[in-house]
């Protein structure tokens, strides 16, 4: 039996403890244990930690007392609790995701509704202190005009010395070089599909290799990785809307693609879908990121919007924001194909799931 600490965020004004139990000898043993919930300030929607530290976003305009949204920092005690720290002013407006450097020690943050992108230093106590860049993508848009109307960043994603911004409302992806203590003045810009809506993007460990999620269009799209520019050209698209998606008319009904992550084993790719609450299973064939569909896996909740898989690559536990659930879900490390274990009240709108890193 191993035990893993896990950390859910969401849009209340707590995060939950939980601890995971995962029987090795029989998966379907395994069990999510509920432990502790601690205050936040509005909307922790998006958690990273690592080490004995987690960061939060609070996904808000108000922040302090100021226009702004909001960024929380969290020591993880020995005993496990969490012991807030730090609130510090995200910059812009409604952060909904981040990602942490620990070789550049700083933060880079995404600010959805000012089309904002932020970096800020880690002091070594792992404290938030100055801003190190603001950049406003004043000039995006797209072809949805409701969804589309300015830059709306979504996801915020290191590879190697790049760093990659997801401009969902610019159908966008930025890519900044931050190499030794520099961060490139002039993004290189990469262009997704007209309307797609480009939201989280994940990169293959082994081949050179991205693929993006859309929120607009329901596409996964794949793209070749220059190591040597940051470039992203792009090869492929796979749609992955199916008749689940269709209501009784036949018609195909809205949906908003969420989360996409790629098994420990670089063998499958995971995405989660919202409305028609889905996780879709797909084996990587080859080193041009061909896919094939193996499963569509129907959620206990309507609205997964996150979802994380453990580190063994043995469980994915599922956020359903609007039941309030977490689901516990197998997976067959060879065959790629998911199957319940059990549904876990989680009362906090949860939006985020992380496992504490060592």
């Amino acid at each position: 039996m191993s035990i893993s600490t896990v950390f859910v965020g969401g849009f209340g004004s707590t995060i939950l403890l939980f601890e995971l139990h995962i029987d090795s000898l029989e998966i379907k043993d395994s069990r999510l244990f509920y432990k502790e919930t601690f205050q936040s300030e509005s909307c922790p929607s998006f958690l990273e930690t690592f080490d004995n530290k987690i960061y939060s976003v609070n996904e808000v305009d108000y922040f302090d007392g100021k226009k702004s949204g909001g960024l929380t920092y969290f020591e993880i005690t020995d005993s496990g609790t969490l012991n807030k720290v730090q609130e510090h002013c995200s910059g812009g407006l409604s952060p909904c995701h981040l990602a942490y450097s620990h070789d550049k020690n700083c933060i880079y943050v995404a600010n959805y509704a000012s089309g904002h992108f932020a970096v800020f230093e880690v002091d070594k106590d792992g404290s938030l202190g100055s801003s190190l860049y603001n950049k406003y993508f004043d000039t995006g848009s797209g072809c949805n005009t409701e969804r589309q109307a300015s830059s709306h960043p979504h996801g915020v994603y290191i590879k190697d010395n790049y760093v990659y911004v997801v401009d969902l409302g610019a159908d966008r992806i930025w890519c900044f070089n931050h190499e030794n203590e520099s961060l490139s003045l002039s993004p290189l810009c990469i262009l997704a599909p007209s309307g797609s809506g480009p939201r989280h993007m994940v990169f293959h460990k082994i081949y050179s290799l991205a693929f993006v999620l859309t929120e607009l269009s329901n596409e996964i799209l794949v793209y070749s990785y220059a190591s040597e520019t940051g470039n992203l050209k792009l090869i492929s698209s796979y749609p992955f809307i199916s008749d689940a998606s269709q209501n009784d008319n036949g018609d195909l009904e809205e949906n908003f693609g969420s989360e996409i992550l790629i098994h420990p084993n670089g063998e499958f790719l995971y995405i989660s879908n919202r409305v028609h609450g889905a996780i879709i299973s797909y084996k990587i064939l080859d080193s041009e990121g061909s896919l094939k569909k193996i499963q569509h896996y129907f959620t206990a909740g309507t609205w997964p919007r996150h979802f994380a898989i453990h580190p063994s690559g043995k469980v994915i536990l599922c956020a359903d924001q609007f039941k309030d659930i977490v689901e516990v879900i197998a997976v067959n490390a060879s065959t790629g194909m998911l199957e319940k274990i059990e549904i876990v009240e989680c009362k906090n709108q949860p939006s985020c799931i992380v496992f504490k890193k060592c």
